[in-house]
């Protein structure tokens, strides 16, 4: 099954297209302002890359966010329209859990993945909250946008091993250190950006598992906090 996977969610966007485990092709960008207009055609460069078709891709999988407002609403539009316009299936993948299996961590430990929210927050994240399970993560605190002292708080009395991973800001850095367990050392810390690949691989479970997409009039991103829209004017965007 060849997969391509789009994740815009940030500054930085990703593209690849995965056969199976195999990365046949992977793309990363930085992209300012500029995504809507380049996009058709970084999609075109990871499809050369590959040197497949789209005709040939036989699933279409795309990152929901919460990220950027604009940049996620960009692609994930773009990855419906492909769906729509090629017959396709699509399967939507939450950003914050494709960060979370990127980074190694031991059986039962829990796993944190971030992402800066809003440019007025210096101190603020998008975040959930995995445990290690086996193979798999399971769910133990659902996306959601906290101030990183709060998240402290919540994580200081954490008796499991911690992994902290995403894009960490340098101003986090000696907060989250100081989420210390009785008679260890801090958590691990582990930089890691979106990736289109880890977009590819978890669709590509989810397809193995119950052999369907998702329904494409329903997908959209995920926000968890309100856009600008809303929270000036009350315009609802979807």
């Amino acid at each position: 099954m060849l997969i391509l996977a789009i994740e815009t969610t940030g500054e930085y966007c990703s593209f690849a297209v995965c056969e199976d485990a195999n990365v046949k092709s992977a793309l990363m960008v930085r992209t300012y302002q500029d995504l809507l207009i380049r996009l058709p055609s970084l999609i075109e460069a990871t499809l050369n890359q590959a040197q497949v078709s789209l005709d040939e891709i036989s699933l279409i999988a795309v990152s929901l966010g919460p990220g950027s407002f604009t940049s996620t609403r960009i692609g994930v539009s773009y990855a419906k329209a492909l769906a729509y316009a090629l017959d396709k299936p699509i399967i939507g993948i939450g950003t914050l859990k494709s960060i979370a299996v990127s980074v190694p961590a031991p059986v039962g430990a829990l796993v944190v993945p971030m992402y800066p929210s809003r440019p007025t927050r210096e101190y603020e994240a998008y975040t959930a909250t995995f445990k290690r399970c086996g193979d798999e993560l399971e769910l133990v605190q659902p996306d959601r946008a906290i101030e990183i002292s709060a998240l402290v708080n919540e994580l200081h009395d954490a008796s499991s091993p911690l992994v902290v991973c995403g894009i960490i800001r340098s101003s986090w850095n000696e907060l989250l250190r100081t989420v210390l367990e009785p008679g260890n050392a801090a958590p691990i810390l582990v930089p890691t950006m979106p990736s289109a690949i880890a977009i590819a691989h978890l669709a590509a479970q989810r397809w193995q598992r119950t052999g369907k997409g998702d329904d494409v009039s329903q997908i959209k991103p995920t926000y968890v906090l309100p856009s600008q829209a809303e929270a000036r004017f009350g315009i609802y965007v979807t």
